[in-house]
């Protein structure tokens, strides 16, 4: 599947325990005061992905991973996979909100048009969905989490790990990322 849910290790497990909760979350009465939030990574080759539940404030890890598309496709159909992932997944959790990471490349202008464009692809679909977007480049989300923009990923890796109380650190670094986009909607 192109759906990966990716977390350090422990995958089965975590996945299980993230699933049994997401269903619960999903189950409950809608008068509720829930929200799930999701946080997109933008990328080419892997689309970080993660979805959080916030219950009062605090906010639970549902599920987080990648979106795939092989490598050294057709762009065109690079594109139309990661659409396709991408409904999938709102179609099974419906997220209230989301917030897409805004890019900045330096000196390596393919890269930044393929990611420009899977960007464009996430944000087009999200809007189909009615799902309203937050659009925040990664030093907002750095500075929204850890109070300064220059935090490191090491540094980052630690507060979403406390803020969703997790034992062990998102994997790969495209999910943790995406996961601090989510826990970065205001």
């Amino acid at each position: 599947p192109r759906l990966v849910l990716a977390l350090a290790g422990h995958c089965n497990l975590i996945r299980h325990i993230a699933d049994a909760h997401l269903q619960q979350a999903l189950a409950r009465s809608p008068f509720c005061e829930i929200a799930i939030d999701l946080g997109l990574d933008p990328g080419i080759a892997r689309t970080g992905y993660g979805l959080i539940e916030e219950t009062a404030g605090a906010p639970t890890l549902l599920r987080c991973g990648c979106l795939t598309t092989p490598p050294g496709g057709d762009i065109a159909d690079r594109l139309v996979t990661l659409g396709q992932d991408l409904t999938t997944l709102l179609t099974q959790i419906k997220p209230e909100q989301a917030v897409v990471e805004s890019i900045f490349f330096g000196t390596n202008s393919t890269t930044a048009m393929a990611t420009a464009q899977a960007r464009g692809v996430l944000l087009y679909i999200l809007r189909r969905h009615h799902i309203p977007i937050q659009a925040l480049t990664p030093l907002q989300i750095k500075s929204r989490l850890t109070g300064s923009g220059r935090a490191t990923k090491h540094q980052m890796q630690r507060v979403v790990m406390q803020r969703l109380h997790l034992s062990i650190a998102p994997s790969p670094d495209d999910a943790a990322d995406a996961l601090a986009a989510a826990l970065s909607y205001t």
